[in-house]
């Protein structure tokens, strides 16, 4: 597998190693950071969960080698330290391009990566997936995860890294995961058989993470306790008619209800400023979200921005503060300036049949259809599109929109929810007039086209469907 390496030495450290692969992704942009223990970090694409893109070792040490043996194999971890004293002396800086020639690393070994792969992709998931999930459910199984990889190393400073991560997002899950677990005892319906699997698999995680410790863990245990509890006394069901989320499919959330004014600017949500689940992206790429007005506020013209947010009884999204680093900025696609903006706040009124975040900005001294209003989160870095007809934002929204509806339909499947359309939703949401719900399987012995392969690999193997997903399409439990 031929690769890029380079390796610099980080002052009063060792050497800082980056390892950056061939991607072959067909679906570029959904790429999130992992933090994984011990100065290690990859890099991982939603559209192609089973890959890694770039891997960073921050300080390359004893503390750092048995993660990296993990990622990407002993025989490559060898190959690194030959080309290091080979090729510069030991501990020199040195800095590769590599080829497909003799030096292409041909020792890389994946074999040991899944459960890592598995850690990296419910973390991109998190970051990217548009679609209404618990993020109760989310944050548990990304401690899960974290936890089932470090059972992988042998004990010492990685490990450790890893094992504390774990418990850190698995005990700040706890609290809601068990506000779940009573909402979903009180269901009215069947639980089906894949809900019950998952969440099955999820509690018995916690119960691992307990056994690793060396004294009782009082949220990890209420977990499980309640858990099993539920599970054990929950009618048995069956994986039909309960799911709704092909009935959904193709447009994972509804665009507002709301109906914009004629007098409304519309914008595009970007969904590089925000993470997955604060606003609602509509699932056709080039129908705007975020409306401006022009309005009269203290006494002065005004701009009033308002963006939709999830409707009540979507359950725990993105809850807690993170809506209070919401903020708008008025961009002139004439120039690309920031001429003025102002913190989103959430609202509900009469006046809109689902929230809102709105934000009253002053009018700046332009035409306001001159303006594009941008979305951003507090720690989003990202420059903001300079106008809605942006080719990388227009890209990314589409990509966006077809994790989300692939993986929607795929949840759907899983709980045997088939209907008479199914072969056209699949198509519909793919864009492909070729694709078929085999696609949505691990069975079969179809041969994939090289495109269909691709939609597969989304949600199969590290990119498995997440516990959340099946809660959402089951349609038992708000999410």
């Amino acid at each position: 597998m031929p690769v890029a390496v380079s390796r610099r030495r980080s002052p009063g450290h060792g050497q800082r190693v980056q390892i950056v692969f061939p991607t072959g992704s067909a679906a570029p942009g959904l790429m999130h950071d992992c933090t994984l223990g011990a100065g290690v970090r990859v890099r991982v694409n939603a559209a192609n969960p089973g890959q890694w893109q770039v891997i960073w070792v921050d300080a390359w040490n004893e503390h750092a080698r048995p993660l990296l043996k993990a990622l990407v194999g002993q025989g490559a971890v060898q190959q690194l330290d030959s080309w290091s004293d080979s090729q510069a002396g030991p501990g020199a800086d040195l800095d590769w391009i590599l080829g497909t020639g003799a030096d292409a690393p041909a020792a890389i070994d994946l074999r040991a990566a899944e459960p890592w792969l598995r850690v990296a992709t419910v973390d991109v998931l998190d970051r990217w997936l548009q679609l209404p999930l618990n993020q109760a459910l989310v944050d548990a199984e990304r401690g899960v995860a974290r936890a089932y990889a470090a059972k992988t190393l042998e004990p010492g400073r990685a490990r450790s890294d890893v094992l504390a991560d774990a418990l850190r997002l698995a005990r700040a899950a706890s609290c809601a995961f068990v506000e779940y677990l009573g909402r979903l005892a009180h269901s009215p319906h069947p639980v089906p058989e894949s809900l019950r699997k998952v969440l099955s698999d999820l509690i018995e995680g916690y119960h691992a993470m307990a056994a690793e410790l060396s004294g009782p863990d009082r949220q990890l245990r209420s977990v499980v306790k309640v858990g099993r509890g539920v599970l054990d006394r929950l009618p048995a069901g069956v994986d039909e008619n309960r799911s709704r989320a092909l009935r959904d499919a193709g447009c994972a959330q509804k665009a507002a209800r709301t109906p914009a004014l004629v007098t409304d600017v519309i914008s595009l949500i970007d969904p590089r400023q925000i993470p997955a689940r604060m606003l609602r992206l509509s699932m056709k790429p080039a129908v705007g979200e975020v409306r401006m007005r022009v309005t009269r506020a203290y006494g002065r013209d005004a701009v009033v921005v308002e963006a939709p947010a999830y409707e009540p009884g979507s359950g725990n999204l993105r809850g807690g503060s993170a809506g209070e680093q919401l903020s708008v900025r008025l961009i002139d696609t004439m120039t690309g300036a920031d001429v003025d903006g102002a913190v989103l706040t959430l609202e509900s009124s009469a006046e809109h049949s689902s929230p809102v975040f709105r934000a009253v900005v002053p009018l700046p001294d332009v035409d306001l259809h001159r303006l594009r209003a941008d979305v951003y989160d507090g720690t989003s870095d990202e420059p903001p599109a300079p106008s809605d007809a942006h080719p990388d934002l227009l890209s990314i929204r589409k990509t966006a929109a077809l994790l989300a509806g692939w993986r929607r339909l795929a949840a759907a499947v899983r709980l045997g929810e088939f209907q008479a359309d199914a072969t056209a939703q699949v198509r519909a949401v793919s864009g492909d007039p070729e694709a078929t719900v085999e696609e949505l399987t691990e069975g079969g012995d179809r041969v994939l086209s090289a495109d269909a392969a691709t939609r597969r690999a989304m949600i199969t193997g590290a990119g498995d469907l997440l516990v959340a997903e099946v809660n959402a399409a089951s349609g038992l439990v708000a999410s």
